[in-house]
């Protein structure tokens, strides 16, 4: 069996879309792991891909004001 790894850093709307491709590449009989920010390793997960954390979360980052 091929197995895949996909990588993204971002939020939710770039985590989806490689999400989406991680589900039908299992589909089709890949291993796949998707590496993420640590908060989206429920969703991942809850599609039945397998994760691996890429570090804390980049919502927060993005939101910490700085001056």
């Amino acid at each position: 069996m091929k197995r895949i790894a996909l990588v993204t850093i971002g939020t939710q709307g770039d985590v989806q879309p490689y999400l989406a491709l991680a589900i039908a590449l299992k589909e089709r009989g890949y291993s796949v792991v998707l590496g993420a920010s640590e908060e989206f390793q429920d969703m991942v997960e809850g599609y039945g891909v397998e994760f691996h954390t890429l570090g804390p979360s980049i919502q927060a980052f993005l939101l910490q004001q700085r001056f």
